[in-house]
């Protein structure tokens, strides 16, 4: 099945490969080429008019219909690239099902981002919790013989089909970009034949798979080495031992999409898990000083945050490997210290519940939350022994390797994407830069 874990890609019960092994793809190659080569052009709105794909967005709830009992809202900043990261932060409650039942997450579904960050897109799994759609969600639903494949779907938005469109209809509001549900419809889509798609969609999710075993190898790794180094003999004021600075207030013009440029770590490279996202680090070309700087495994935390769940506020992550140095923005603090066990003990420790709490009570803003100095500086820490940072050490590195690994995977299947969607590439071909890739 591909993919084959949570928080990635999820198959639909009639679209997936039942492996994801080269032997199995040169099956689902076979099936292909003996299916119709024949593509169908038509719109997002004619699928669902024929009742081949249920098209809908979010639900609208009142302030008054949250609660427990009830069903987590699956929101915008929780679809990511390909996978989903709930907070479980607001639920509606029970009492109001009969309001938003139409609007829940079923197995299979393709879920898109319409409003401020527009085309993120993830494919739900049957292992996912129940969530409502957020009215910034637009989801897609492939009816049984629809002749359309999730899996594929899922990978069509990710095209540049969709790209390109989305693009130009985004940019119709002054406001932040937004596509409305109508405007969704009236998207024109290439369907090849189902045996095309559920061929393509093997391909592109074989990679993704692997990509998701590093995913969990990751998350274990990181699991683990923060175990290790949440316990120790020696507890310090975090400000007795480290220096907490802020970073460069940086100007827009500097910004670049050139990846040879100054890495600058941002407010969106942090996340709940502690772990440090690399695919929202920004490029910078302007002007820093050395105070702005940060290099491989130094300390950083996020000082704001732009969410009413404050959820990244006080978040801590590790400076993942750079060749040379990288700058953090102002909405960040570097904590500075010569001391690898307060530096790694304290990234473990402030993702624990005590200062998660501190961070709350610390926090000044209502509708952009910030975190003074003093909530770190003040912070007691339990300094770790070195046997412990020396076993957290070499966890965070083995995950370091897997991200890089991943990284490699992710370009493969980004490169064949476009080539496998368009036709310009079949899938026998693609398959032979597969076992190469994996």
């Amino acid at each position: 099945m591909s993919p084959s874990s949570r928080n990635s890609p999820d198959s639909a019960p009639n679209s997936s490969p039942s492996s994801t092994k080269p032997s199995a793809l040169r099956s689902s190659f076979a099936s292909a080429s003996r299916g119709s080569s024949v593509s169908e052009a038509t719109t997002l709105g004619a699928l669902a008019s024929q009742g081949r794909v249920l098209l809908n967005d979010g639900y609208r709830t009142r302030s008054d219909e949250l609660g427990l009992p009830g069903v987590a809202i699956l929101r915008v900043a929780e679809i990511q690239d390909g996978f989903i990261a709930p907070s479980f932060g607001d639920h509606v409650h029970e009492n109001f099902r009969s309001k938003f039942a139409s609007k829940c997450s079923a197995a299979g579904d393709v879920v898109v981002t319409t409003k401020g960050t527009v085309g993120r897109v993830a494919l739900m799994r049957p292992h996912h919790p129940e969530f409502v759609y957020s009215p910034q969600v637009c989801f897609f639903r492939c009816e049984d013989g629809s002749g359309v494949c999730a899996e594929w779907l899922y990978y069509w938005f990710r095209g540049p089909e969709f790209r390109a469109q989305a693009a130009g209809v985004q940019s119709q509001t002054d406001m932040a970009p937004y596509i409305n549900l109508a405007d969704m419809r009236r998207l024109t889509i290439t369907v090849p034949s189902p045996a095309v798609q559920r061929a393509i969609a093997g391909v592109l999710g074989a990679l993704d798979d692997k990509i998701e075993s590093n995913r969990r190898l990751i998350s274990t790794c990181t699991q683990l080495a923060g175990s290790l180094l949440s316990a120790g003999g020696d507890y310090v004021r975090v400000g007795d031992r480290a220096d907490i600075v802020k970073g460069l207030s940086y100007k827009g013009v500097g910004l670049t999409e050139s990846t040879t440029a100054t890495p600058m770590f941002n407010l969106g490279n942090f996340s709940p898990s502690g772990w440090l996202n690399r695919s929202a680090t920004k490029y910078y070309t302007g002007g820093f000083k050395d105070r702005h700087t940060v290099r491989t495994g130094d300390l950083i935390v996020a000082n704001t945050d732009l969410t009413q769940q404050r959820v990244i506020l006080g978040r801590p992550a590790l400076v993942p490997p750079l060749e040379g140095a990288g700058i953090i923005t102002h909405h960040v603090f570097a904590v500075r210290s010569d001391d690898p066990r307060l530096r790694l003990g304290l990234w473990a420790q402030l993702n624990g519940s005590n200062f998660r709490e501190r961070a709350e009570g610390y926090a000044t803003g209502t509708t952009v939350a910030s975190m003074p100095a003093d909530a770190l500086a003040d912070f007691i820490v339990t300094v770790p022994s070195q046997t412990q940072v020396d076993e957290a050490q070499a966890l965070i590195e083995r995950a370091w390797r897997a991200e890089s690994e991943s990284d490699v995977l992710a370009a493969t299947r980004d490169a064949l994407l476009p080539e496998l969607l368009s036709g310009r590439l079949q899938v026998r071909s693609s398959v032979e830069l597969f076992e190469g890739a994996v």
